[in-house]
């Protein structure tokens, strides 16, 4: 039997055959292991149904968690869709014909873009000349980007410890480099920050920004919780940045509420030292939903929009109490 009829009666053409032929390869192919492509009705379509996520080969400049992941994937899979991966250096990703070109090898419809830090420096301009279906993951890119509102993450973390009584907050940044350029950080080490000091300070409170490599010092840590007039309160980037303050105030004696209330940002549970974390959940599923649903509608025609900035909620206030009593200026050590 010949290859093309094969071909023809597997590629949806065995109208074109006899009814035993077509009995014979079928149940030959099936015999074989062979199963339609899911995807043969998008194809005849001019779809692949399938959708690229674009990463650096640098991993610290394309952070996605995996609870975002799970989550793509689903969302896709509720479409009939898939997710492949994409490591590209920046040199490949420079002209207009290189990104037509990763559609094409991709075999994908659309492209997820996930750049952290730094995205190549032409990419925002191309992706919008092409006017290709593209969403951002986690950016702030004007149209077509899907990210947290880390400004109103730190906003509520604020009133959670205000509302408790606090007047005497700190918070703790990442431990970068005090002379790194903003344009090197992510736009929430900034956010975080700006929504809870506007908060402290709108309330009158006392505010205190550690960062740099004093935020991941046991020893400033110590020296600052030791203090009559110390902050009561911490608020913390991540729960990396716990870590350090947690250790100091065991070495003083001081407990967690009673003497000191801790929140972070994470995705997940935290858990420090047999105690959950207060602390706020990144909208990691919501986030991707937002996306796969509209990459669908670019793919569709759709034009580009900016996008609104999807919320954190609150998912643990275990470590947040109210502010210690003081005798004689210095805080009560309950032990």
């Amino acid at each position: 039997m010949a290859r093309s009829t094969v071909g023809h009666i597997l590629g949806g053409r065995s109208h074109l055959f006899r009814p035993e032929t077509r009995e014979l390869v079928l149940r030959t192919a099936e015999q074989l292991g062979w199963k339609r492509p899911a995807d043969w009705r998008s194809v005849s379509r001019g779809r692949f149904g399938c959708a690229v996520l674009l990463k650096s080969v640098m991993q610290d400049r394309s952070c996605i968690g995996t609870n975002f992941l799970v989550a793509l994937e689903e969302h896709l899979l509720e479409r009939n869709m898939h997710v492949a991966m994409a490591r590209l250096p920046d040199a490949t990703l420079a002209s207009e014909t290189a990104l037509r070109r990763l559609l094409k090898q991709w075999s994908a419809d659309g492209m997820f873009i996930s750049y952290t830090l730094r995205p190549p420096p032409r990419l925002h301009a191309l992706i919008g000349r092409l006017d290709l279906p593209a969403v951002w993951l986690n950016s702030r890119a004007v149209r077509d980007a899907v990210h947290p509102d880390d400004l109103g993450a730190g906003r509520t973390a604020a009133e959670l410890l205000l509302a408790a009584g606090h007047r005497r907050i700190a918070y703790v940044g990442y431990p970068f480099p005090l002379t790194m350029p903003e344009e090197h950080m992510h736009y929430s080490m900034q956010d975080r920050p700006a929504g809870a000091r506007a908060a402290v300070l709108a309330c009158g409170a006392a505010w205190l920004h550690v960062s740099g490599s004093d935020s991941a010092s046991v020893a400033t840590w110590r020296e600052r919780l030791a203090r009559p007039d110390r902050e009561t309160a911490v608020i913390a980037y991540n729960p990396l940045q716990i870590l350090p303050v947690l250790h100091a105030a065991a070495l003083l004696g001081l407990r967690v509420p009673q003497d000191l209330s801790l929140i972070t940002f994470h995705d997940e549970t935290v858990w420090m030292l047999d105690q959950e974390i207060a602390s706020l959940a990144l909208p990691e599923a919501r986030s991707a939903e937002i996306a796969v649903a509209h990459l669908c509608a670019r793919i569709g025609g759709a034009p580009s929009r900016a996008l609104e900035a999807l919320p954190f909620t609150v998912r643990s206030t275990l470590t947040i109490g109210p502010p210690p009593p003081r005798v004689k200026g210095r805080p009560t050590a309950r032990r």
